[in-house]
């Protein structure tokens, strides 16, 4: 006998007694909705509770209670298109609406946990379907793989080329289909706000009837309440009841949008209309064909009764449009290869090459480059996508325009690894190649297929190469978590990409200040996929944070006193939201996005990215390696120099060190520049030597030059060794001299010179006392 369901089973097993717990609030939930849809007008309902989520007062569309409207919309009509035209009744009141919120809000969370978060493994403890399960959770919770506006261009430039050839398949094209679908959303906006007015005229008398009632029964509390104030417990409440209640009465007439309603010069044809709801529309006939809710979230384009339409997220819709004219694509394999394939690769590879060059110059980044192929010993070639050289940081990009199934979303393990396989590890396996035959040869030379222009690597000035492999769309949040990945047999050497969508690199590459926060993101990044803990986040998150604080472990996961081994990053994406909104003219302030380091180092890293040379890049990129307060002793040493009063005739200088990185300044007022420069160049060495640093970075200032924060910038590195003529110099070095109205510190404090050691151990000596 089966006992895997009795309680003595649950109680043994936690898990199947919080499966067992959802699953009743499940049904629960599902009955009510169905009830609702028996005893009232069931399309009457769905478009009020689509009005009640979907639109709203400004105080009532919060964030938090909107990111799940999409897949709550997909519930509510599994549920309910059934019932439509069961039931003629119209008369739907605030009540009716709340308990079917109140009810889908229950089937949610339990939906999600049965289907979502806790499906059986296929083995104990399987890490692979660890991998799966995620997977899996977050396509049946994450609608819009990017803004709306970036799929859009998305569709027009790649499918939009083959219009005609969709209109003879499919009775609309997909530039058409993404133009009605925009025009819808404006229809229903448009709607909405014109009885704005009219839903709040209803709310202020109800909010004026709540004030008389409270104010007539606080004269006489010994009678009994009134029924309002009986229902509706807080004045806010009595507003937001008269607003809905309002809206539920005339939102079932006044939104919904049909064919002939949409302002556009060229309104959709009968035949569009129905090719449209044949990719994306959702009919009764059609959720009678589903199995389940997941069904729904291919057909997110509401059509009602009267062939009238409501769409909630026209981000996802956009989505459904590229997989619905890709399916019909890959159904004519000739056209398919030969002409649509090429087509996205093309695309993929100009706009990975429009990003890069935001940030770098035309001449230093390469397209399609051949090269001996190192794994072969005959004269073949290989070819690398797209190069960035910029001293001393090499950069090698491959692009990848593949599919990323839903079938590997929803759980085919076998699709996932081979999806992941084709966007990701097999771009890094080319990738690496080219990396490799920079190792092996003696005078590596790449060259541009187009243009014949030759990327010749200087192999003793290239300090870093980065690895970059850009897919066409999101994988599901894998990206950003490849060594999770090595439970699917990939990526089993523990090396890894930076693995980014072209949709975010958009972004990433349009807010970033300079080719040198790029870089360090990249680094940083890099990094993080070798943590020992898991850090979840999507890119955007990822770079929002960096811009907040580097990705400093200190600042997010190694805490004083704390101890993690998952970490989510979350809410960093808000602030491309509000750009996203501004650019779009919704908001009138674009929200401030850059960079959080003193404004000293801004400064810096703009003077250091003027200056055309390797070395001014490579102290860049160290002093963004630097945490925090080092960062800030830097900042405060600028502003202390320039504002000194100086000597005439002498320099100054100031020494910081973080960890293996030794910082000098050195000052002057009048001396001449030149002098300045090589002073700055002696004291790199003879600071690095010092303190013992691998790094050392100078800067030399002067003060009476206010265009620039600094004159001149010096780098070394390497290990330390020992080394007598530097012994000597130190040793000959003159007895230092106190500023006007500086004071020594005690003997005790720490070193000013940066060394970290005490005072009296370092440089006292050489103070006169």
């Amino acid at each position: 006998m089966d006992d895997s369901n009795t309680p003595q089973a649950n109680q043994d097993n936690p898990i199947e007694e919080i499966r067992s717990s959802f699953r009743d609030q499940l049904s629960d939930s599902i009955s009510t909705i169905e009830n609702l849809g028996r005893t009232i007008d069931a399309a009457t309902l769905f478009v009020a509770v689509f009005s009640n989520m979907c639109f709203g007062p400004a105080e009532h569309m919060t964030e938090g209670t909107y990111g799940t409207v999409p897949v709550k919309v997909e519930l509510l009509s599994y549920y309910l298109y059934p019932f439509f035209g069961v039931s003629d009744n119209r008369k739907i009141t605030p009540f009716h609406v709340n308990a079917c919120l109140e009810a889908l809000d229950k089937l949610h969370v339990a939906y999600m946990w049965t289907e979502g978060f806790m499906t059986e493994p296929k083995k104990p403890d399987s890490p692979i379907d660890g991998i799966v399960e995620k997977v899996r959770a977050r396509a049946m919770t994450i609608r819009g793989s990017a803004y709306p506006e970036q799929t859009r261009e998305e569709i027009i430039s790649i499918q939009g080329k083959f219009e005609d050839w969709f209109v003879s398949r499919l009775g609309i094209g997909p530039t058409r289909a993404c133009d009605i679908l925009y025009a819808i959303t404006e229809s229903q906006e448009e709607k909405y706000n014109n009885f704005v007015g009219v839903f709040k005229e209803n709310a202020k008398r109800y909010d004026a009837q709540w004030k008389e009632a409270k104010k007539k029964w606080m004269r006489k509390k010994s009678e009994e309440k009134p029924e309002i104030l009986q229902i509706l417990g807080k004045r806010k409440t009595a507003w937001l009841f008269g607003y809905f209640e309002r809206l539920n009465q005339l939102a079932p007439d006044i939104l919904p949008v049909a064919r002939t309603e949409l302002n556009m010069d060229l309104p959709p044809s009968l035949e569009e209309w129905q090719g449209l709801k044949g990719l994306i529309g959702l009919t009764k006939a059609g959720r009678e064909q589903m199995i389940n809710p997941l069904g729904v979230r291919e057909k997110n384009l509401f059509f009602l009764p009267d062939n009238k339409v409501l769409l909630a997220d026209i981000s996802h819709s956009l989505d459904l449009i590229w997989d619905s004219f890709e399916r019909v694509a890959r159904g004519n394999q000739e056209f398919y290869d030969k002409r649509y394939q090429r087509q996205k690769a093309q695309w993929l590879e100009d706009r990975v090459a429009d990003h890069l060059l935001k940030l770098f110059p035309s001449d230093r980044v390469f397209r399609r480059l051949d090269y001996p192929n190192p794994e072969r010993s005959d004269a073949s070639t290989a070819e690398l996508d797209l190069a960035v050289d910029w001293g001393p940081f090499l950069i090698l990009i491959e692009a990848k325009a593949r599919q990323f199934r839903m079938e590997s979303q929803l759980g085919d393990a076998g699709r996932l690894r081979t999806d992941i396989r084709s966007n990701i590890e097999d771009a890094f396996q080319q990738a690496r190649r080219a990396a490799n035959y920079i190792t092996v040869s003696t005078a590596p030379e790449f060259i541009e297929r187009d243009t014949g222009r030759s990327l010749v690597i200087r192999k003793n000035g290239i300090r870093r190469i980065y690895m970059i492999t850009v897919s066409q769309h999101h994988l599901s949040g894998l990206a950003t978590e490849l060594a999770s990945l090595k439970d699917l047999g990939l990526f089993k050497d523990g090396e890894y990409p930076l693995a980014i969508s072209e949709c975010d690199l958009d972004i990433v590459t349009e807010l970033c200040d300079g080719p040198d926060i790029f870089l360090h993101y990249i680094e940083r990044r890099l990094e993080i996929q070798k943590e020992s803990i898991e850090i979840i986040a999507d890119e955007l998150d990822f770079f929002g944070a960096y811009l907040d604080c580097r990705l400093q472990a200190s600042r997010i996961w190694a805490r004083d006193g704390d101890s993690f081994n998952l970490v989510c990053l979350s809410g960093y994406t808000d602030k491309f939201d509000r750009w996203i909104m501004y650019k779009r003219h919704e908001i009138d302030t674009p929200p401030a996005i850059g960079l959080s380091v003193p404004n000293e180092i801004l400064q810096v890293l703009k003077e250091l990215r003027a200056r055309d040379d390797d070395g001014a890049r490579w102290i860049a990129f160290a002093l963004l390696d630097m945490s925090d307060n080092k960062l800030g002793g830097i900042a405060k040493a600028f502003r202390e120099l320039r504002e000194a009063e100086l000597t005439p005739g002498m320099f100054r200088r100031l020494v910081h060190k973080d960890g293996d990185t030794v910082i000098s300044f050195t000052a002057s007022l009048d001396l001449p520049p030149t002098m300045l420069r090589e002073r700055n160049a002696v004291r790199v060495q003879v600071e690095k030597y010092k303190h013992k640093a691998f790094k050392s970075i100078g800067f030399g200032i002067m003060v009476l030059d206010k265009k620039r924060l600094f004159d001149c910038a010096a780098y070394a590195e390497g290990p330390w060794n020992y080394d007598e003529k530097f012994e000597k110099v130190i040793e000959a070095e003159p007895p230092c001299v106190l500023a006007p109205g500086q004071k020594l510190p005690s003997i005790k404090a720490t070193c000013p010179c940066g060394s970290g050691k005490k005072f009296k151990d370092c440089c006292l000596s050489k103070y006169p006392i």
